[in-house]
C-alpha cells in the first residue's frame, strides 16, 4: 500500500519511523547484499571514524528505501520526483 493511499497522522508517522529506524542494522546483519548504487554511497553518507567508514548500516537502510522505492510500495512516483 503507498502511504499516499491513507492519511498518515502524526502517531501512525512517529510509529513507522520507529520501525524503519533500524532497518539497515536489520539488513547488514542478515548479510543482505548490497547493489551497486547503495554501496557507492558509502563516501557520502558515512561518517569516518578514525580514519575508516563507520556506521555502514545506513547503506543497508538506503537499500532497503532504493528497494522499496523501485517496487512503488512506499514511495509514490510524485514523492521520488522530489527526492
Amino acid at each position: 500500500m503507498k502511504l499516499r493511499d491513507k492519511k498518515m497522522n502524526k502517531r501512525d508517522a512517529i510509529i513507522l519511523g520507529a520501525l524503519l529506524h533500524d532497518i539497515g542494522k536489520f539488513m547488514q546483519r542478515a548479510e543482505i547484499p548490497l547493489g551497486q548504487q547503495s554501496k557507492n554511497m558509502e563516501s557520502s553518507i558515512c561518517p569516518v571514524y578514525k580514519g575508516i567508514y563507520s556506521r555502514k548500516h545506513v547503506l543497508w537502510t538506503n537499500e532497503f528505501f532504493e528497494e522499496e522505492a523501485n517496487k512503488g510500495s512506499y514511495v509514490c512516483e510524485e514523492d521520488r520526483e522530489n527526492y
